[in-house]
């Protein structure tokens, strides 16, 4: 099983909190195909679905709303510290890797796996 990445979260947790593609679009910078892709991949590497999509907007599944409440408050920060580092107000830039535990990934969802 692939290691989830930052950067997927991140959109991931875009997109949970406008609720579409577009909105997180604007907020990141990033196209939407991009982002897009990083969800499902995402999605792929954690064997769950977390957006149902249907329409313009998406919906968060139960185990997309468990994701978005843990990972939403890591993602600001990281927000806030790149802004600071691309600023020069930090001091320094470090590049940070986030590992995510066995609880959430694959058979550890406690639930049956979604894939799509």
């Amino acid at each position: 099983m692939e290691q989830p990445n930052f950067e997927a979260m991140s959109h991931f947790v875009a997109v949970a909190r406008h609720g579409g593609l577009n909105a997180a679009s604007r907020e990141t910078g990033v196209p939407k195909a991009t982002i897009s892709r990083h969800v499902r991949q995402l999605e792929v590497s954690l064997g769950t679905l977390l957006l149902e999509r249907g329409g313009r907007r998406m919906q968060m599944t139960e185990d997309g709303r468990i994701l978005f409440a843990r990972a939403a408050p890591f993602s600001q920060i990281w927000s806030q510290r790149a802004r600071r580092s691309v600023l020069g107000t930090d001091g320094f830039a470090a590049a940070c890797g986030l590992a995510f535990p066995p609880c959430l990934r694959g058979r550890a969802w406690g639930r049956s796996q979604h894939h799509s």
